[in-house]
């Protein structure tokens, strides 16, 4: 199991002059479970429900992409030659696959999978 803990942070930010507008900034922070910097039940920045959801959609389902090559025969069945299947994982961010070096940058709430020897 993963020792990672993911938490949803919204703050408002202010802007504009005059006609002052409010806009909610999102961030996800990333803590290990055992850290002492965890944020608190009563940290109002938390968006506990949309952390508890990304927690269960990260770490608690399993997810398999599979790869077909197939060809379709004149009566419209599908006949498949080769197949091959993984199990990859979640993560709330990406990282450009067409360039090296790169860090990854969140993508929340998009999620993202990695797939590197498909």
């Amino acid at each position: 199991q993963d020792d990672m803990l993911f938490y949803v942070r919204r703050r408002l930010a202010y802007v504009g002059g005059d006609g002052v507008e409010e806009k909610k900034q999102v961030e996800v922070e990333v803590y290990r479970r055992d850290s002492k910097k965890l944020p608190g039940l009563g940290d109002p920045d938390i968006d506990w429900e949309e952390s508890v959801y990304l927690n269960l959609i990260l770490q608690k389902l399993d997810y398999i992409v599979t790869c077909a090559v197939c060809t379709r025969s004149d009566g419209g069945d599908i006949h498949i030659h080769k197949k091959k299947s993984q199990q990859v994982f979640a993560s709330p961010s990406k990282h450009p696959m067409d360039s090296k070096g790169e860090e990854s940058k969140i993508s929340y709430p998009n999620i993202f999978f990695m797939i590197d020897n498909f």
